[in-house]
């Protein structure tokens, strides 16, 4: 099983399929309009949805990374990640850089 997600676009419906999380469960039944599809084994959400979805973290794979604390935003723990999502060109070594807030542990050790 891939561990993957997969994003299929039909015409005003988004289908997310991923192997069972609870956290993205958790995540994406914030959206009113999110359905679990029994026949197609996916989440479904409307089209216009998928870009507000998409701030979630659904998957990611990055050399030597610390992962944030559970319910830690991902921009909390590296403040320079938005930079790097918004223009994949620049901030390229974002995960080098966790924040230096001693408030509160972002980072998992």
């Amino acid at each position: 099983m891939s561990k993957e997600i997969q994003v299929k676009i039909k015409n005003e419906k988004a289908m997310l399929f991923t192997p069972y999380n609870m956290d993205f469960v958790k995540r994406i039944k914030q959206f009113s309009d999110a359905r679990w599809d029994t026949r197609k084994k996916c989440w479904t959400i409307n089209k216009e949805n998928l870009d507000a979805a998409g701030n979630l973290t659904w998957g990611i794979s990055v050399p030597e990374f610390k992962y944030p604390t559970e319910m830690t935003k991902i921009t909390d723990a590296y403040p320079q990640f938005e930079a790097w999502a918004q223009n994949h060109t620049s901030n390229l070594d974002w995960y080098k850089y966790p924040t230096d807030k001693t408030d509160k542990k972002y980072i998992f050790e």
